[in-house]
Parts: structure tokens; C-alpha cells; sequence
């Protein structure tokens, strides 16, 4: 098989996998972060029509249609970061926003590539089949498409960034309310913009590289399938990701300060700095309430309630969310998802050494929803793992 069929092979692939994504996500408008998954799809349906086009070399019979792509490589990086808010942020950033300022890159990028999408597709086609070192500039016509394909690497990468800063806040947030976070870290979405990130660089490097090598069936075949394996990522995942709901009446705001990633003996995040709204607590409010929450552990056990959230606790407690997280924070010095994880963590140690059952049967009896959890809060509340802990309680 020729080698440029091959390529072209592997771009109808990722076509048909987008254009599957296009249509489940027009099914699924009915939620925020779906349409801006809508934007994404569509925006990189564009690019990859474009690439078959370019190698199909259908841009002979309709050479009006050359670079046409170039806008909507400026609606990518922006749907990604609105995707991700969609999800993680409060109700105000819950619905979609069309006449948005993210979108002024797209308007901006259009206007700037107008004269050039206007040039007569004769002339257009005359200077497609004229050698690059003969073509004569145009001025503004050709420079247009020239200067947003130096922008959209910079600009794509200041929205990945700003991505994996509200990636990073919620991971603090969501500690406040919730004992297990594995379906609400967004970590396939952080793997997704780190592989974005590594393509828009690839992309930038060759500019500077040899036409020799660019240019090369090899090249181009390595970067299209690294190019578009973060889509496969996107589509399989965010089919299964659903909208992070936080109970907005925990009256708390959390301004978090970031990963510790200076502290690697515990592998934690910084403690976040936490701002009551309400007044603060009398010493004996304080500590009826802390007494509360233990008895809740100690005698109750409620930590053994899979997927328990600080709502659920507070509601059999009969207290406020507020007054809750404020004892715990900063009466106890451990947020919710801690504390609920070290009883949990504390009950199975006594599991392992009493009861002749696999570990995770106990990690499940004891609340935990999966075996990855459970292994890495022992880890943090015991120092050790389940399996090194049960070896060590042998008898």
C-alpha cells in the first residue's frame, strides 16, 4: 500500500470517530459541558477535514477552501478550558456562553484570514502549485493566515494552562465535600491537555525543522496518530464524565493556595485557606460539634456508607454544612475527605488483622469504592500499604 494512502487511512479513522463524537454530543445538548464538547468536536472535525483535503489534494478542484481551518484551531484550547469550568465551577458558569470573550480569538483569527478566504480561487490555485521560495507576498492577504498560525500555539497553551489550574483547584474543592473524588479528579482530562500540549509544541518545532523531515511520509504518519490520540481520549471519557455537583449551600468560600509539591513524604495537597461567611463558633459549640462528628464515626459508623458526602453527614447530624467543615478545618486540622478516609483506613487495619478476608473485600466493607483508593489512603493514614501491613500483622 502506498505510504500517503496509509496517512490518509488514519485520518478517515479519526474523522469517523469525530464525527461519531459530533453527534453524540449534539444528542446530549441538554448539559453545559456537552456543548462545549460540541465546540471541541466540531473545531477539530474542521482540522481533520482539512488534513484529507491537503493530502487528497482535493484543494485542486476547490482551492477557495485552503487554510480554511486555521480559525477554528483558536476554538480548541478555548472549548477545552469552558468544558472543564462547565463542570467544576459554580452555577454561574453552569450555563453556555455563546457571545463569550473566549470566543474572541475565532472572531479575531476570521477577520485577520478574510482576505485570504476572499482571493480569487484562481489566483489562489496559481500560487498552491507555485514553488514556496518563488510566491510573491500579498500583503495583508497572506499575512493574515501567517500571523494566527504564529498565535494559536501561545494562545492555545495559555488556555491548557489555565485548564490545569482549575483542574488543580477543584482537586482541593472537592476534598471539602466528598470522601471518594476518584470520578471527580479530571485526571483523564489532565492527560488529554498534556498530550494537546506536546502536539501544539510538536507543531511549533517544525516550523524550524527541515522541509526534508516535515515533509517525510514517516513524519507525518508518527504525527498524525500522536496528533489525534488525545481526541480517542476525549470522546471515550467524556462520554462517562458527568457534571461535579457541590452543594452551594456550604456557605464556605475555598481559596486554595495549591499542591505542597514540596512535601513528598506524604504525597498531599496544601491545606487549603478556608474563609467563613458565618461568624465564628463559641468554644462550645465547637466542641458539641466535633464530639458529633466522632460519635458519628466512632459509634455510628458512617464512614462505612460508600460515596458518603459532608451533606449526608450533616444531615443526620442535624447540623450545617458550615459549622461542619468549619470544625473540621479548623477545630479537628483535617478536611472531610481525610477524615472520613482515616476511620475507614483505621477500621481496616483492624479487619486485616481479625478477619480472614481478601483486602478488598475489607476495603469495600469498610466504604472505600475501589482497590486504587483504598491502597493509596492506607498508604497516607498508615505509612504502609495494605499488603505490606497485612504481611507485618501475620500471625
Amino acid at each position: 500500500m502506498d505510504f500517503d494512502a496509509v496517512i490518509v487511512g488514519i485520518f478517515y479513522a479519526v474523522l469517523g470517530v469525530n464525527l461519531f463524537l459530533v453527534v453524540w454530543a449534539l444528542a446530549e445538548q441538554g448539559e453545559t459541558p456537552h456543548k462545549y464538547l460540541l465546540v471541541l468536536y466540531l473545531s477539530n472535525l474542521i482540522s481533520v477535514l482539512d488534513d484529507i483535503y491537503d493530502l487528497s489534494e482535493w484543494w485542486r478542484l476547490a482551492p477557495q477552501l485552503y487554510n480554511a481551518y486555521i480559525p477554528a484551531c483558536f476554538l480548541t484550547a478555548p472549548a477545552i478550558y469552558l468544558y472543564i469550568r462547565s463542570l467544576v465551577s459554580t452555577s454561574k458558569h453552569r450555563h453556555f456562553e455563546p457571545l463569550s470573550k473566549h470566543w474572541l480569538g475565532f472572531a479575531l483569527s476570521t477577520a485577520l484570514c478574510a482576505p485570504y478566504f476572499l482571493l480569487d480561487a484562481d489566483v489562489k490555485l496559481e500560487r498552491l502549485l507555485t514553488p514556496a521560495g518563488a510566491l510573491e507576498h500579498l500583503g495583508i492577504v497572506t499575512l493574515g493566515p501567517f500571523i494566527c498560525l504564529l498565535l494559536v500555539v501561545p494562545f492555545s497553551l495559555i488556555y491548557l494552562f489555565a485548564s490545569l489550574r482549575e483542574i488543580s483547584s477543584n482537586n482541593i474543592r472537592i476534598k471539602a465535600f466528598f470522601s471518594d473524588i476518584e470520578d471527580k479528579t479530571l485526571s483523564w482530562v489532565r492527560w488529554s491537555i498534556i498530550i494537546f500540549s506536546l502536539v501544539l509544541i510538536f507543531s511549533t518545532l517544525q516550523l524550524f525543522m527541515p522541509d526534508s523531515i516535515t515533509d517525510s511520509k514517516t513524519w507525518r504518519t508518527i504525527y498524525s496518530l500522536f496528533g489525534y490520540s488525545w481526541l480517542l481520549t476525549i470522546g471515550v471519557m467524556a462520554i462517562r464524565q458527568k457534571s461535579i455537583e457541590i452543594d452551594q449551600r456550604l456557605n464556605v468560600e475555598l481559596d486554595a493556595v495549591g499542591p505542597d509539591i514540596q512535601n513528598h513524604t506524604n504525597d498531599s495537597l496544601a491545606k487549603s485557606q478556608i474563609k467563613y461567611k458565618n461568624a465564628q463558633l463559641s468554644d462550645g459549640e465547637t466542641q458539641a460539634i466535633a464530639g458529633k462528628l466522632v460519635t458519628a464515626m466512632k459509634d455510628k459508623q458512617l464512614f462505612r456508607t460508600p460515596g458518603l458526602t459532608l451533606r449526608d453527614l450533616t444531615d443526620e447530624l442535624d447540623i450545617s454544612q458550615n459549622k461542619a467543615s468549619q470544625v473540621l478545618n479548623s477545630h479537628l486540622d483535617i478536611g472531610f475527605y481525610d477524615f472520613v478516609n482515616s476511620w475507614r483506613v483505621a477500621q481496616a487495619k483492624l479487619l486485616i488483622v481479625e478477619e480472614p478476608k481478601s483486602l478488598i473485600d475489607i476495603a469495600y466493607e469498610v466504604g472505600f469504592n475501589s482497590k486504587s483508593t483504598f491502597n493509596a489512603a492506607f498508604k497516607k493514614h498508615a505509612g504502609q500499604t495494605p499488603s505490606q501491613f497485612k504481611k507485618s500483622n501475620q500471625r
